[in-house]
C-alpha cells in the first residue's frame, strides 16, 4: 500500500515506497579462525586474522578514494533535515513533544522523521526501512510518545483483579541490551519543559532484574528477555506482567533492528512475542464483536469455525451483521418455536456477557512498527523475512528513506587491497596516519569478523602504542559498558568490535571506522560504514581488502563510486565466487540472463573444454 500524499510535502524529496516482497540479507557464516587463543598466540599469525586465503597470494597496496563533499549547512540541511517549512507539530505532534524536542535540541525533523511520522500518529502499522544514522528512533519514539499522551486522561484501566493499573503502553524490541538502553536513554531524553519531569515513564526489563513495580509507559526489552521476564516474575510481579496482561495494555510494538531479530537466532523469540500479541488482537476483535450483538465471547467460541472466521473478517459493521444472523439461524435451530424464550433473545444476557458489556471499552487497534537499516529485495515469489511480514500482518504500510541501502553521501572511502605480508602494516598506519587521529580529536572503530579476530586486532594495535578498548559478546558486560562509556566520552580512542555487538549502536562522532577484515556481505557492510557520518556529518572509511573478498569489496565498491544502492551486492560472499566460476566475471544479481558475447564465447570454450576432457577419459589417457 502507497503511503498517501500530504499536500505539505508534495514538492519536497520525501519518498514512500511498495517495497516487493523480500528477503532481509543476513550472512549465516563467520569465517572460520585458525587463531583458537589471540591472547596467547604470537605476532606473526595476527595478520591472518582468521582468514584461510592462500599463503602465496599478495597484492600491492592501492587506494582509491572518494572526495568528500563539502561540508556546509546547506548540504546538511538537504541531505538530513527536512525543508525548513516542517516543523515537528505540523507532522501531528503534540505541543508538549514537540516542545520537549526542541529543548533536548531538534529543532527541526530529520526527512526520515518527516517521512514517519505523519503515518505513525495516525495509528497506521509500518515498516520504516532507511539509511542508518537517519534518526530513525526518534522517528518511532515521538509519534509513539505523543499518542501515549493524548490518550493517557482516557486509557485508565481496571484489572481483573478490580485493582486500577497502568496506561496504554508501548514495546520496543532490540537485539541486545545495549540497544535497549540506547532506546531508554532517547526517550528520557524527552522532558516537560515546564516540570522537567519525563513525558514518559520508561524501564529496560529483563529477567535478572524483574520488572518495576508501577508498568511503564514504555518497555524497553530484547525478546528473550521479555519471555524470561513474564516466565520469572509474572506470579509475583501481577496480572500486568502476564503475557495476557502485556497483550492487553501494549497498544504499540516496535521491533528495532527488525533485519537482524526477523532472522536467524533471534526470529524464535521475536515471533513468540509478536503471535502473543496477535492472539491478544484478535480476542480484543471477538469481544468488540460480541459487545456489538450483545453476546458472549464464550458463546462466541462455541460457533462452527467457518461462522467464527467469517464473522471476523466481515469488518465491524459486516462481521456484527453476519454474526446476529448466524446466531439467530442457530437459536432457532436449537430452540425451535420457543427460541423467543431463549436468554440471547429475550433481551437476558448471561453473567459472561453482561461481563462482556461492562468491561471497559478498547476501541483501538494494536498499533506495529517494524524499524530496519537494510531491506533488500528479492525475486517475486521468492521465500524470505518480508514474506512471513505481509502474509501475518497485511495492513502494513512501507515506508523507505531516499537513500536506502546507499553508503551515506559524506563518507570518504578509501579501498586498499592487501595480502598477508603487508596486512598487519596497513592497519596499524591506516589508523594511526588517520588525520583526526593524529590530531587526537577522532574516534576510530575498527571491525573484526569474528570475536579472535577481534582480539588479535586489538592485541597489535595495543602493542603498536595505540589506546585500545574491545567491544564484542565475549567480554563482560561491565567492561562493555565501560568501553562504550570511554568512546562516547573520550577522544583518541579506538574501538575494535565485531558485527554483531556493534550492530546499532550510536556512538556520537566517529571519525574514521577501519575494515580490518572485510565485510562478510553487503549487509554488513552497510552496517558497518553505517557507524560515522550519521545525523548528516561527515566521516572516513579504510577497507583492507584481501584477495579472497575481492570479489565483493569490488561489486560494493562500484556502487558506492556510482552512488548507487548496493542491492545487486547482497549476496554473501560466497555467491559471488560461484557466479566468477561460471560467468567470468561478477553478474549483479538479477541479471544473470543479461550475457554479453564475450561470457557465451567463454561459455562455449569451457563447453569445448569439458567435450575435450570427457574424450581424454574415455580412451584412457592419463596426462
Amino acid at each position: 500500500m502507497l503511503v498517501g500524499s500530504w499536500p505539505l510535502f508534495q514538492n519536497h524529496v520525501f519518498h514512500s515506497v511498495e517495497i516487493p516482497a523480500s528477503s532481509l540479507g543476513f550472512p549465516s557464516r563467520l569465517e572460520s579462525t585458525r587463531r583458537q587463543s589471540a591472547v596467547s598466540s604470537s605476532l606473526a599469525s595476527l595478520n591472518r586474522l582468521g582468514r584461510t586465503a592462500s599463503r602465496a597470494s599478495s597484492a600491492t597496496a592501492t587506494a582509491c578514494a572518494h572526495q568528500e563533499p563539502a561540508a556546509s549547512s546547506e548540504a546538511h540541511e538537504g541531505e538530513f533535515l527536512a525543508p525548513a517549512q516542517v516543523s515537528f507539530a505540523s507532522l501531528g505532534l503534540s505541543q508538549t513533544v514537540a516542545e520537549a524536542l526542541a529543548a533536548a535540541g531538534f529543532d527541526r525533523p530529520a526527512q526520515v522523521q518527516a517521512l514517519s511520522i505523519p503515518a505513525i500518529c495516525g495509528g497506521r502499522s509500518v515498516v520504516l526501512a532507511a539509511e542508518t544514522g537517519s534518526g530513525k528512533t526518534l522517528a518511532y519514539l515521538a509519534p509513539i510518545i505523543s499518542t501515549l499522551l493524548e490518550r493517557r486522561p482516557v486509557t485508565g484501566r481496571v484489572s481483573p483483579r478490580g485493582e486500577r493499573w497502568a496506561y496504554d503502553g508501548a514495546l520496543v524490541l532490540c537485539a541486545n541490551a545495549a540497544l535497549c538502553q540506547q532506546v531508554v536513554v532517547a526517550a528520557d531524553k524527552l522532558r516537560d519543559t515546564a516540570s522537567g519531569e519525563k513525558l514518559v515513564r520508561t524501564a529496560f526489563v529483563n529477567p535478572r532484574d524483574g520488572p518495576p513495580l508501577e508498568p511503564p509507559d514504555l518497555i524497553v526489552s530484547t525478546p528473550a528477555g521479555l519471555i524470561g521476564t513474564v516466565d520469572t516474575w509474572s506470579e509475583s510481579a501481577g496480572w500486568e506482567w502476564t503475557s495476557t496482561g502485556l497483550a492487553n495494555r501494549l497498544r504499540h510494538v516496535v521491533v528495532d533492528e527488525a533485519d537482524l531479530l526477523l532472522g536467524g537466532g533471534y526470529a524464535k523469540a521475536l515471533w513468540q512475542v509478536l503471535d502473543t500479541m496477535r492472539g491478544g488482537d484478535k480476542e480484543r476483535r471477538i469481544e468488540a464483536l460480541c459487545k456489538q450483538v450483545g453476546t458472549s465471547p464464550e458463546r462466541f467460541h462455541s460457533l462452527p469455525y467457518p461462522i467464527r472466521k467469517q464473522a471476523l473478517e466481515g469488518g465491524a459493521k459486516g462481521g456484527a451483521k453476519y454474526l446476529e444472523s448466524r446466531l439467530a439461524k442457530r437459536d432457532a435451530e436449537l430452540w425451535g418455536s420457543d427460541s423467543a424464550s431463549h436468554p440471547a433473545s429475550s433481551g437476558h444476557k448471561d453473567a459472561s456477557a453482561a461481563a462482556a458489556l461492562d468491561a471497559p471499552e478498547r476501541t483501538w487497534e494494536r498499533q506495529y512498527v517494524f524499524v530496519a537499516a537494510t531491506m533488500p529485495e528479492e525475486p517475486d515469489g521468492a521465500r524470505g523475512v518480508s514474506v512471513d511480514l505481509r502474509k501475518r500482518f497485511p495492513g502494513l504500510q512501507w515506508l523507505a528513506g531516499r537513500q536506502l541501502h546507499q553508503a551515506q553521501q559524506k563518507l570518504q572511502h578509501t579501498w586498499v587491497s592487501v595480502s598477508d605480508a603487508n596486512w598487519e602494516s596497513s592497519l596499524v598506519g591506516a589508523v594511526r596516519d588517520d588525520p583526526s587521529h593524529a590530531s587526537g580529536s577522532g574516534r576510530t572503530l575498527v571491525f573484526a569478523s569474528t570475536t579472535n579476530a577481534a582480539n588479535a586486532v586489538a592485541e597489535l594495535l595495543a602493542q603498536s602504542h595505540l589506546e585500545v578498548v574491545i567491544y564484542h559478546r565475549n567480554i563482560p558486560v561491565a567492561d562493555q559498558a565501560d568501553a562504550l562509556k570511554r568512546m562516547s566520552s573520550e577522544r583518541g580512542l579506538v574501538m575494535v568490535c565485531t558485527d554483531a555487538a556493534a550492530r546499532g549502536l550510536d556512538i556520537p562522532h566517529v571519525t574514521h571506522v577501519v575494515q580490518a577484515d572485510f565485510a562478510s556481505s553487503a549487509v554488513d557492510f552497510l552496517h558497518r560504514v553505517g557507524r560515522s557520518a550519521r545525523a548528516g556529518q561527515g566521516g572516513r572509511i579504510t577497507s583492507l581488502i584481501m584477495p579472497e573478498k575481492a570479489v565483493l569489496a569490488g561489486a560494493i565498491q562500484a556502487a558506492v563510486e556510482a552512488g548507487q544502492p548496493v542491492e545487486g551486492a547482497f549476496s554473501r560472499n560466497r555467491s559471488f565466487r560461484k557466479k566468477l566460476r561460471k560467468y567470468g566475471d561478477y553478474v549483479p544479481r538479477g541479471q544473470q540472463g543479461e550475457l554479453s558475447d564475450g561470457h557465451m564465447e567463454r561459455k562455449q570454450q569451457s563447453k569445448v573444454l569439458k567435450q575435450q576432457q570427457s574424450r581424454t577419459d574415455d580412451l584412457g589417457w592419463d596426462d
